[in-house]
């Protein structure tokens, strides 16, 4: 099905643009407000479609040039032709209209909203896919939006410029595996300013690889280079020193990709902390103990729980590291953690995954904490978890947004719940 000559009116939380045709909502890729396009579309249901550009009537006056030459293709930003401070009214809005849409929230705390010092060259952790052709010359790159066709760069406009030297160096390698496909994490340890790269093949059995790494290996500025099989063995390394904490990692573990903010995050946190003067603080999602590390003083007793058992690994290297006293970090499911809980806790801080707390949201009432500080990378699952705290007894007390993510539709937001 065709429309021609239809007007977007808005943005989506997702970064689509949104029209309307008698009453029916229309959401259309790579589109922002202001655009008039000829669509197709793609999804269609009783209540909503999803549609794809298959001509530009007008371009939105909102657009600036694109700092990205190949921000037209690649997926990975969607908003390189918006100026900076449309970025944050937007992402504001996705918070506050999905609180009082899910939530059913009628009064909601004045919102902070924390912008990015650095819009380009913030993330310090990128996910390459990597095409090695008959030439035996890699093709380095992201794939294409909604696709699995790769475009390939010389450098991402959004990552660190450390990153961007080695994807120059990485391009003029050639590998003995012609035809192959693997992905390529690779993070930047700002503290000594080399890389971690970690190789993910396709075929676990490719051999020629093993002359790729070598090569990784050998640059001055590579801390380290492996296979995912490899990671297990690979040593815990510095990656940030704050709120007078060392704070270890290991390729491949997850850590937030806008090192400025995380920081900023953390300090917040740990005000608040302060604030409520608690004796007893349970991490649920801990990672490998980014938000509680620097809360822990030796009398206040601290209990993380994450079920990715590499971070706890490393959460346990970084408590041995800082010669930490009463806090503990546990391998497992957040849910079954609680249900076994004998004592209850004073705070609880929460950073779950893209889906929210779930089942765990349920079993809080066992914890009883008077404190709830609520990390979120998703609006709708935060408001949707948000409005069934509510009813369990806690007030929504204050409410603070940090653009880790500059030039996408991405915002993390951060609550503070008392009851």
């Amino acid at each position: 099905m065709k429309h021609s000559s239809l007007e977007i009116d808005s943005i989506a939380y997702g970064g689509k643009g949104v029209a309307r045709i008698d009453g029916k909502v229309f959401f259309v890729q790579d589109t922002v407000p202001g655009d008039v396009v000829d669509i197709i579309v793609t999804k269609d249901t009783k209540s909503f479609a999803e549609a794809e550009v298959e001509n530009w009537v007008k371009r939105s006056q909102i657009r600036v040039p694109s700092p990205c030459q190949y921000s037209d293709e690649c997926g990975g930003c969607q908003w390189q032709e918006v100026p900076y401070k449309t970025q944050i009214t937007w992402k504001k809005s996705f918070v506050v209209d999905a609180l009082k849409r899910i939530a059913k929230l009628e009064h909601i705390p004045k919102l902070t909203i924390h912008p990015s010092p650095d819009h380009l060259n913030y993330r310090n952790r990128i996910l390459l896919r990597v095409h090695v052709e008959r030439n035996k010359q890699p093709k380095i790159g992201f794939f294409k939006t909604a696709s699995r066709d790769l475009i390939a760069i010389d450098k991402c406009k959004i990552a660190r410029r450390l990153l961007n030297r080695f994807i120059t160096d990485l391009s003029k390698l050639r590998l003995d595996v012609p035809d192959q496909k693997f992905r390529l994490e690779i993070q930047e340890l700002p503290l000594t300013s080399q890389v971690a790269a970690t190789f993910h093949p396709a075929d676990p059995r490719i051999k020629g690889l093993d002359s790729f790494v070598e090569a990784v290996k050998g640059w001055d500025y590579t801390a380290w280079a492996g296979t995912y099989k490899d990671v297990k063995q690979s040593p815990h390394l510095n990656f940030d020193e704050h709120l007078d904490r060392r704070f270890l990692t290991q390729p491949g573990q997850f850590q937030q990709v806008n090192f400025y903010h995380n920081q900023t995050l953390r300090n917040l946190i740990a005000t608040k902390v302060e604030e409520c003067d608690v004796k007893t603080i349970l991490d649920l999602f801990c990672g490998s103990g980014n938000l509680s590390l620097a809360l822990a003083n030796g009398q206040r007793y601290i209990e993380g729980i994450e079920f990715n058992k590499n971070a706890i690994a490393v959460a346990r290297a970084n408590v041995k590291a800082n010669r930490l006293s009463n806090i503990s970090y546990f391998s497992g499911d957040a849910a079954k953690h609680i249900a076994k809980l004998k004592t209850k806790f004073d705070m609880i801080i929460v950073d779950p995954p893209r889906q929210g707390m779930a089942d765990s949201l349920a079993l809080l009432g066992k914890v009883d904490p008077k404190y709830i500080l609520y990390v979120s990378c998703d609006p709708n699952t935060f408001a949707r978890d948000i409005g069934r705290l509510i009813p369990m007894g806690y007030k929504l007390m204050s409410l603070d947004c940090f653009d880790f993510f500059p030039a996408t539709f991405h915002i993390e937001s951060f609550a503070v719940l008392t009851k």
